[in-house]
C-alpha cells in the first residue's frame, strides 16, 4: 500500500485557527481549537494473515456513540530504519515500542519458561527498528521496569533469560496447583485427623484456604495495571503491549472473588487501564499452549474478557502459531486520526472501530487517552505518580522533564533542619508542590508529607520536620513545578534527624 501523507496535515492541524472573508466584509479572523486524536489499530484476515490494503471504507468509526466520517487512515511502517525516519516530517518519526509484560505472580515456572520461548521469537522476528521495554508483575512487588526503550536485542534477550524467573522463594501457587491439591485429595480418599474420609464440606473448607493463599497476589497483579497505565499512558510512540499469563483461574475466581461476577469487576477496571495505556493489547495465554485438563484450572475466561473490553486479541495454542500472529500483526499496523466531538474536549473519550467486511479482524483500543500533565492530575495519582519518580522508572524520562536539583543542607534547628534547593529557573511566581517521603534502612517508603511551596528568592528554603516515624532512617525530596510541568527531585539522602 502506498504510504500516504494525508496523517500530517492532521496533525498539523492539532491546535490551529482559521480565517473566513466574506464578500464585502472585512476579513474575518476566528480562532478555533482542534483536537484531533490518533488510535492505533491492527488489521488481520480471517486466518489472522496481515492486512496490508487496508482503506478508510473498510471501517465503520464510531466515537462517543456518534458515527465520523472525517478521519484519515495511515499505514506505517515500522521497519522504517533510524536513518529512513529521521528523514520524515516530525510527526511521522516516531519508534514502534514494543512492551513485554511477564505476569510472575499468577503464572507457575512451567508456563513463565514458555513465555518467555515465545517472546524470545518476538523479539528475534521483530523489526531491527524496534524499541522494547522489559517488565514484570513480581508476587511480592507488583509492577517491575526490568529493561526501559532500548533498541538492542541482546540486551533485551539476556533480561528475558536472566530477568524473568520463578525462583524457589517466589513460586506462585496458581489455579492450577488447586485444582490439582483437590483432584488428589478426592481421588485418595485422604482422611482427616481422628478418622474418617474427608467428604465434601472438608474439601470446600480446603479449597477456600488454598485459594486464600492466592488472595495477596491476585491483588497485586490487578493493581500493576494502574502502575502500567502511568508508565504507557504518556508516550507518543507506537506501542505494542503483549502480555503474558494464565490469568486468574476460575477456582480461584470461585473461592476468592465468591464467583465470576465480582472478578469481573476486577477485569473492567484492568481493562479500562489497558486502554489508557495508549497501547494495543495482544494477550498471550500461556496455559493454552497445551491441552487444558480441566476448566476448573482455567484462566482463559478472565483473559479473554480482558482482551474484549479492551479491544485487543487473545491468543493460545502453539508456540509457532501464535509468533505468527504476532509478527502478521506487526506488518499490518494502521493509525486513524479524527476529530474529537465538539461538545467533548476533555482528556479521554470512547472509540469504535468496526470492520465493514467479515473476513477483516481490527484490534485496536475502546477508549483513547492522552497525557496527564501534573495539574491535571489529582492528589493521589500525584503521589503515585512521585513514587515512579523516586524509584527511577526510565519510562517516565519518556514524557516528563525529570531533573536533578542542587541542594545544600542548612543547620539544624529545634524544630528539624533548613535546606536550600536551587533552582534552575526562576520560581517566583511558579505554583509549586513539595513532596517529602521518609524510607527506612531497607528503602521502605514509610510516610510522605505534602507541602504547596511559594518562593519569593531565586531558591528555596525547606524546612525538614523531625521525624514522626521512628523506623524512618533517610528522607528524600521531589518538587513538582506545577506550571512547568517539571519534576526536580534531590539526589541527597538526607539523613533523618
Amino acid at each position: 500500500m502506498k504510504r500516504t501523507t494525508g496523517i500530517v496535515l492532521v496533525l498539523f492541524l492539532g491546535f490551529a485557527g482559521y480565517s473566513v472573508k466574506l464578500a464585502g466584509q472585512e476579513r474575518v479572523q476566528e480562532k478555533v481549537e482542534v483536537r484531533w486524536w490518533v488510535v492505533p489499530l491492527f488489521a488481520l484476515d480471517s486466518k489472522n494473515k496481515p492486512c496490508l490494503d487496508l482503506q478508510p471504507q473498510d471501517l465503520e468509526l464510531r466515537v462517543q456513540g456518534r458515527k465520523i466520517a472525517d478521519f484519515t487512515l495511515h499505514k506505517s511502517d515500522v521497519m522504517t530504519d533510524e536513518q529512513s525516519r529521521a528523514a520524515l516530517p516530525p510527526e511521522q518519526q516516531r519508534k514502534n515500542v514494543i512492551f513485554l509484560l511477564f505476569d510472575t505472580a499468577l503464572t507457575g515456572p512451567k508456563h513463565i519458561e514458555k513465555s518467555k520461548k515465545i517472546a524470545a521469537r518476538v523479539v528475534a522476528e521483530s523489526p531491527a527498528s524496534s524499541y522494547f521495554v522489559v517488565l514484570k508483575i513480581d508476587p511480592f512487588n507488583g509492577l517491575e521496569t526490568l529493561v526501559g526503550a532500548t533498541s538492542d536485542k541482546t540486551v533485551v534477550q539476556q533480561c528475558i533469560r536472566t530477568g524473568i524467573v520463578a525462583t524457589t522463594q517466589s513460586k506462585p501457587f496458581t489455579g492450577w496447583d488447586i485444582y490439582y491439591e483437590l483432584a488428589a485429595i478426592s481421588d485418595s480418599g485422604e482422611t482427616r485427623r481422628g478418622g474418617g474420609r474427608l467428604d465434601a464440606e472438608d474439601i470446600e473448607i480446603i479449597a477456600k484456604q488454598l485459594a486464600g493463599i492466592q488472595r495477596p497476589k491476585t491483588q497485586i497483579f490487578f493493581d500493576s495495571f494502574r502502575t502500567l497505565q502511568r508508565l504507557m499512558a504518556g508516550i507518543q510512540d507506537n506501542r505494542v503491549l503483549y502480555f503474558f499469563s494464565e490469568g486468574v483461574s476460575n477456582i480461584t475466581a470461585h473461592y476468592m472473588f465468591e464467583g465470576q461476577s465480582t472478578l469481573l469487576q476486577y477485569v473492567e477496571e484492568t481493562a479500562g487501564y489497558l486502554n489508557q495505556c495508549g497501547g494495543v493489547l495482544f494477550i498471550v495465554n500461556t496455559s493454552g499452549v497445551e491441552k487444558v485438563d480441566s476448566v476448573n484450572s482455567s484462566g482463559e475466561n478472565a483473559l479473554r474478557q480482558m482482551a474484549a473490553m479492551s479491544g485487543g486479541k487473545y491468543l493460545e495454542g502453539q508456540e509457532k502459531k501464535i509468533a505468527e500472529t504476532i509478527s502478521n500483526s506487526q506488518r499490518a499496523y494502521y493509525e486513524i486520526a479524527f476529530p474529537a466531538p465538539l461538545e467533548k474536549n476533555d482528556s479521554s473519550i470512547v472509540v469504535e472501530i468496526k470492520p465493514r467486511r467479515s473476513s477483516l479482524q481490527i484490534i485496536s483500543l475502546k477508549s483513547a487517552y492522552r497525557k496527564k500533565r501534573i495539574e491535571e492530575m489529582n492528589a493521589m495519582e500525584q503521589g503515585l505518580f512521585v513514587m515512579e519518580c523516586l524509584r527511577g522508572n526510565p519510562l517516565l524520562k519518556e514524557t516528563y522533564d525529570i531533573l536533578a536539583a542542587s541542594t545544600e543542607r542548612g543547620e539544624p534547628t529545634p524544630e528539624g533542619e533548613k535546606i536550600k534547593m536551587h533552582l534552575p529557573f526562576d520560581p517566583r511566581g511558579k505554583k509549586m508542590i513539595l513532596y517529602q517521603v521518609g524510607f527506612s534502612r531497607e528503602d521502605e517508603p514509610l510516610s510522605m508529607s505534602i507541602h504547596p511551596m511559594v518562593s519569593s528568592s531565586p531558591h528555596l528554603l525547606l524546612d525538614l520536620k523531625k521525624k514522626k516515624v521512628e523506623r524512618i532512617i533517610y528522607w528524600r525530596q521531589i518538587l513538582l513545578i506545577i506550571d512547568k510541568n517539571l519534576v526536580l527531585i534531590n539526589p541527597m539522602k538526607i539523613e533523618a534527624l
